[in-house]
């Protein structure tokens, strides 16, 4: 709060203090001050970030039977869009896309930001695998176990068992 309190035009000051509001749990103010940091005038940068923090505010501390919690929900739709703007290829504000669309009902919304989600999920293990590959063909093993367990870690969050199977097989292959 001090920081803001000195300077309330430094985005990183407010993004410190947004994180340290949701961490001690005050969620109004938080939500607030997520406005206020993507409202910032010369903090584009910013943007993406203070409507992810908002959306991810309304989805998972916002009780269900909160009065305005529709609205909320709206209010961080549209942020998102605004968010996807500037960073069209961001794998989190498409996961809370899909979420917020899942809330609202749009499944047909939630399935295509979902599935963009997912899709760089299973490539950033594929492209990994990829990697490790040639590390492994350069007898680089450290960067190659680097890579695999990287790796695994994406395929087991999406779920993928063949790619589980073939990750495990080339650690086995390491020295």
């Amino acid at each position: 709060l001090d920081a803001v309190q000195a300077n309330p035009d430094d985005p990183d000051a407010r993004l410190r203090y947004l994180s340290g509001l949701r961490i001690a749990g005050n969620t109004r103010e938080a939500l607030e001050q997520a406005r206020i940091l993507a409202d910032m005038e010369g903090a584009e940068l910013y943007k993406s970030v203070a409507w992810l923090n908002f959306a991810e505010i309304v989805l998972d501390e916002i009780p269900e039977d909160a009065p305005d919690r529709n609205d909320l929900l709206q209010e961080a739709m549209d942020g998102m869009w605004i968010a996807l703007g500037w960073e069209p290829e961001s794998i989190p504000a498409h996961r809370v896309m899909g979420r917020l669309a899942l809330e609202t009902g749009d499944e047909d919304r939630a399935l295509h930001h979902l599935a963009i989600a997912l899709s760089a999920v299973e490539i950033g293990y594929e492209l990994r695998v990829r990697m490790a590959k040639i590390y492994i063909e350069r007898d680089d093993f450290e960067k190659a176990r680097a890579h695999l367990e990287a790796a695994l870690d994406l395929a087991e969050q999406a779920e993928d068992s063949r790619a589980v199977r073939e990750i495990n097989r080339l650690m086995g292959t390491l020295h």
